[in-house]
């Protein structure tokens, strides 16, 4: 039996991804409910709003890594802001490959690309207007999404149509601004999961009085933003979001990502 034989023998049933994470290592104590809740959700759009330091690239690393050690022919694209955040989640992906005792061969490796026999893999790139047009997936990972442009994202979201795929975004919030914004806050047909601090189940008391300290030292508004979740219109944000949601009624493209916000 190969490598993705046995994987798939030893991880059958509803459950079969938990396991699997326990196989590469990954088992927070005690387990989070929203990693679980994550791991175990195949819906086509899924939303992760989180705090900053959550663990969120990890557990979509071990989501992805399931899906193209199990499942043949599984292709994943990793979108990021800049190419080392695109390369964070494929690192992830590769370290935890290793971890597997029986891991499939591996046909290709480097650092924006792993290929497996069974003809999975996943791919890394950074953001830019066409980066996306020219992959077909069955799993879109937009990581960072707050900072990517409004057009990347649109050329990013026909990548999934094909293969009837899956997308997901994740992100801390930058301001009222952006796809991402507009997605956690006002648009239905996501599953949409919101993490903050107190969800982390892993800070000790001397964490959490340190977290405490930088509420005051950052500001409520920035913690808010950084450590709750929270889209934010800050002293900062010039442009308003009323004057943006206005201009897009008239049709006026706007970078949402820009620093002014």
């Amino acid at each position: 039996m190969n490598a993705a034989g046995y994987l798939l023998e030893r991880i059958e049933g509803p459950r079969s991804v938990l396991e699997f994470a326990e196989l590469v290592r990954f088992e927070p104590d005690p387990w989070e409910r929203w990693q679980r809740d994550f791991l175990l959700n195949n819906d086509d759009q899924v939303a992760l709003n989180c705090h900053r330091g959550a663990g969120k690239t990890a557990v979509v690393s071990v989501k992805a890594l399931h899906q193209i050690v199990t499942v043949p022919n599984f292709e994943v694209l990793a979108l990021s802001r800049s190419d080392e955040a695109a390369m964070q989640l494929t690192g992830y992906v590769q370290k935890r490959l290793g971890m597997l005792r029986d891991r499939p061969r591996v046909i290709e490796d480097n650092k924006h690309k792993l290929v497996l026999e069974n003809g999975s893999s996943i791919t890394s790139i950074p953001c830019g207007d066409n980066s996306p047009r020219s992959y077909h997936v069955n799993l879109m990972v937009e990581d960072e999404a707050a900072f990517v442009p409004q057009a990347v994202y649109m050329a990013a979201r026909p990548t999934v149509r094909a293969k009837r795929g899956r997308y997901l975004i994740l992100s801390t919030p930058k301001g009222k601004v952006g796809h991402f914004y507009d997605i956690c806050e006002n648009q239905p047909g996501w599953t949409k999961f919101k993490v903050t601090w107190k969800d982390t189940k892993r800070f000790t008391p001397e964490d959490i009085a340190k977290i405490e300290r930088e509420r005051i030292e950052m500001g409520e508004a920035w913690f808010s933003q950084e450590y709750e979740g929270a889209f934010v219109q800050t002293s900062g944000q010039i442009i308003s979001e009323t004057w943006i949601m206005a201009a897009r009624t008239e049709g006026i493209q706007m970078d949402d990502t820009s620093d002014v916000w």
